[in-house]
């Protein structure tokens, strides 16, 4: 008989392994020991006057890093960004 207590069937990890950890040897392999995976440009509840301060102060290295960075946010890698429709698109509806 299936044994419904045992604590393999009551988590989260029945249905999906966890996320394993990554090793450090593997990000200086990619050459992204020294590279800050995310850094958001504010914090909640600052202005957005004190967020253009912040972006003036960064070097154009690290605004471009900064950039090419965003593309990787949990919202753009779990779901792909809703496409443009033109308004010739609209006309064939």
């Amino acid at each position: 008989m299936l044994d419904t207590m045992s604590s393999q069937y009551d988590s989260f990890i029945y249905w999906r392994m966890p996320i394993p950890r990554l090793d450090v040897a593997e990000l200086e392999g990619l050459g992204l020991a020294d590279v800050a995976l995310y850094k958001p440009k504010a914090g909640l509840g600052q202005l957005v006057g004190q967020r253009e301060r912040l972006s003036q102060d960064l070097s154009p290295e690290e605004e471009e890093e900064e950039d090419t960075l965003l593309q990787f946010n949990t919202f753009n890698f779990w779901r792909a960004p809703i496409a443009s429709i033109s308004s010739l698109d609209f006309d064939l509806i």
